[in-house]
């Protein structure tokens, strides 16, 4: 006995049998090239998704096309984190090497973003932006958390700064001073009759009478002008080096450490004092 054949269609098959005798006729006469792609072995979907490129081509502004062509590759990373797929399959390691390697390639052939120039990043920048994508979808307060973690495992973990021994970050400290268009004070050479570098003789200075106004609203207060023209003599072969604004801002910032270290011994004594 004849098996019986299922001949219910869903809702949706007829009205895509009804497009088709609709648009058939058209796409045929419109895209000749369909029945070649079909005889060569092409999927529907392949054919289609030639065919919606073209209409894009010929629909969209150059403007608009750019502006796809920026945000698909962002929307589809997005996509794949939330999915748990392509490169948020593998471990944490593995897309640090393949990102790695992918940086190294771009910054040796001038592709990708290293292609750019300083105003195509603005560019890019602003449209991320104003488009909330990337980093700009998440709030202030998300981003600040996140920073949050990342400090504390790499803590936990002796990773970046937190692995390097004290000498190389203090390494790192004064690169980063010379980088802000800063001179580091010297610590390898001294002042010949009190034996003190840089720092500690600017100190010693800034506690002599002759190095102190002498009239005036800052009378008594150190003269960071007369400092800084002897450290320059000193220790820069009279080299312009140290400015008076460099000597002041020494001068509080190692006042702000002195407070900070007597603050925890007065609060300790008047604890004792109380009991």
């Amino acid at each position: 006995m004849a098996e019986a054949i299922d001949r219910t269609f869903q809702n949706k098959e007829v009205a895509a049998i009804k497009l088709k005798k609709i648009n058939g006729p058209k796409l045929a006469e419109d895209h000749p090239e369909i029945a070649q792609d079909y005889e060569d072995g092409m999927f529907h979907a392949e054919i289609a998704i030639g065919i919606v490129a073209i209409a894009l081509k010929t629909l969209l502004t150059e403007e608009q096309r750019e502006r796809i062509r920026k945000i698909t590759p962002i929307r589809v990373n997005n996509e794949q984190k939330e999915r748990g797929t392509g490169l948020y399959s593998l471990s944490t390691k593995q897309r640090s090497e393949i990102a790695r390697n992918v940086g190294q390639s771009t910054l040796r052939d001038k592709t990708g973003i290293h292609g750019l120039t300083p105003e195509q990043r603005r560019e890019h920048g602003t449209m991320l932006h104003e488009s909330g994508i990337g980093i700009f979808a998440i709030t202030p307060e998300q981003h600040a958390e996140r920073s949050r973690r990342a400090g504390r495992l790499a803590f936990e973990k002796g990773a970046g700064i937190h692995g390097l021994s004290e000498e190389k970050k203090l390494h790192i400290k004064l690169l980063g001073c010379v980088a802000r268009g800063y001179m580091p004070y010297v610590t390898g050479a001294v002042e010949r009759t009190t034996g003190l570098d840089e720092k500690e003789y600017a100190l010693y200075l800034s506690r002599q009478a002759e190095y102190q106004h002498e009239s005036g609203a800052h009378r008594g207060r150190p003269h960071a002008t007369k400092i800084a023209a002897k450290l320059n003599e000193v220790f820069h072969s009279y080299m312009e080096i140290r400015k008076a604004h460099s000597i002041r801002r020494l001068l509080v910032n190692e006042r702000k450490k002195a407070l900070a270290l007597l603050n925890p011994l007065q609060s300790k004594c008047t604890q004792n004092h109380r009991h």
